[in-house]
């Protein structure tokens, strides 16, 4: 969904999409300049797809430009480290003020010499590469937010449709409540029921006028929520494209586990791990002591003589060989490889987890839609046919008429959870369910979910 949204089942392939030229998250580069900083937030009119979210929320997105800004830091940073420190200028002034023939200033000797700092151990070099691999870091945590930015706006997306789903039920709910309201009014003008039932047939019209006014506000809080990712309080948007009830065949599992590597989150803690080995290599290039050199002139004012100085010094690594910091760094290596695999470990068990709600939610919604929801409207239409004729009581009319909604509930429900489930796997794996090889299961027996 994520990597080519272009092509995921929640998306109209017919409306215009932004993301075709966007690769994988797990392997996009960070720009080189950021794109996120737009002085006004866009107002996007008009049908909105997946692609157009995703990308509203990319381009626009504060958290984004946040980390391209800790890119452009670290960049600066990195280019910093490669600068020579400054020389010295040095000015001396010897025998001034004293007694006897050094009184005054005849017998001043004056030296002007420049000092430089010159690194024996490589100090600069290994400062580079540790500023490069820290830089390097900044483009991973970027990759890691996009990603969590990228997977937050599906998630948004994908809830704005399940309440405006729910809100077309809603509205479909109280409309057969207040047909069957007037059915029963007729019935009991013309004697053929009791006006207790015109009472009972008062409460599902009161529940379902409740249930739409709250549908609409979750449809209304739902969208600007979406809106938020790029910056925007206001919704400017008509609506959203997309059909929940179009199901991919399920991959296969050990598939996706091999493809959690890939997953910034996991990627990243090799960027860690060789920021402590280049910090290792700084502090043994910074145990080697640095030579100072100088080169001056002095000049003597009692007979106007000039003399070229020439100075080396070089500290004496007595006290601080900077054991304890190579020690700590390879310390940290060993933590970094540790949480490595620990974040390896996490990402697969979220991953095991959502494939279980993928295939559940996956076979629940397949069973609903061709097996439980068409039977249950069967049995609605019978039961409201028998009760016109006289043969069944009101009871069972409302009775098969809340089987019927229940299900479809469920059925919205069971969908959520399936688009849910995909989109976190597919953050997690960087790569589109239906570039997947499918299950064998679904080789044997292929579920064929149509559009509505």
């Amino acid at each position: 969904m994520i990597c080519g949204c272009q092509t995921h089942p929640l998306v109209d392939v017919s409306s215009s999409s932004q993301l075709q030229s966007h690769g994988s998250v797990a392997h996009s580069d960070p720009p080189e300049s950021a794109p996120y900083q737009s002085i006004l937030a866009p107002a996007p009119i008009g049908q909105l797809s997946l692609a157009d979210v995703l990308s509203l929320a990319e381009l626009h997105s504060p958290r984004m430009a946040a980390y391209v800004t800790d890119i452009h830091i670290a960049q600066a940073q990195s280019r910093q480290a490669k600068r020579w420190s400054n020389p010295e200028l040095e000015l001396e002034m010897e025998n001034i003020g004293s007694s006897g023939r050094f009184s005054g200033i005849d017998s001043a000797e004056t030296t002007l010499s420049l000092a430089q700092v010159v690194p024996l151990g490589r100090d600069i070099t290994k400062q580079y590469e540790l500023a490069d691999v820290r830089r390097q870091q900044a483009q991973w945590m970027f990759k890691v937010e996009r990603l969590e930015v990228l997977h937050e706006a599906t998630v948004r997306y994908i809830t704005t449709l399940v309440v405006d789903r729910r809100l077309s039920l809603a509205q479909r709910e109280l409309q057969w409540s207040h047909a069957i309201e007037q059915l029963i009014t007729r019935h009991v003008e013309a004697g053929d029921a009791s006006p207790v039932e015109k009472s009972r047939v008062l409460v599902p019209v009161v529940m379902a006028e409740v249930a739409v006014e709250r549908a609409r506000r979750e449809c209304d809080t739902a969208s600007l929520a979406l809106a938020s990712l790029w910056g925007t309080r206001q919704v400017s948007f008509s609506g959203l494209t997309g059909a929940l009830e179009q199901l991919s065949p399920l991959p296969e599992s050990d598939t996706l586990v091999h493809l959690i590597n890939t997953n910034p989150q996991v990627a990243q803690w090799a960027a860690h791990i060789s920021e402590y080995q280049a910090q290792a290599q700084l502090f043994k290039a910074q145990a080697m002591p640095d030579m100072t050199g100088r080169l001056g002139i002095k000049h003597h004012n009692e007979d106007d003589q000039m003399a070229l100085v020439i100075g080396i010094s070089l500290p004496l690594p007595i006290f601080d060989r900077r054991e304890d910091d190579v020690l700590a760094a390879r310390l940290g290596m060993t933590g970094a490889r540790q949480r490595q695999r620990d974040t390896q470990l996490r990402l697969e068990n979220m991953l095991s987890q959502s494939y279980a709600q993928l295939a559940d939610s996956h076979d629940l919604a397949t069973a609903l839609q061709h097996r439980a929801i068409p039977a249950a409207t069967e049995a609605y239409q019978a039961t409201q046919q028998s009760f016109n004729q006289g043969k069944l009581p009101f009871l069972d009319v409302l009775d098969t008429q809340r089987t019927l909604f229940e299900l479809e509930h469920r059925y919205i429900t069971a969908l959520q959870d399936y688009h849910l489930a995909a989109a976190q796997i597919e953050a997690l794996i960087g790569s589109r369910l239906t570039d997947l090889p499918i299950s064998e299961k679904q080789q044997e027996n292929p579920h064929e979910i149509s559009e509505q």
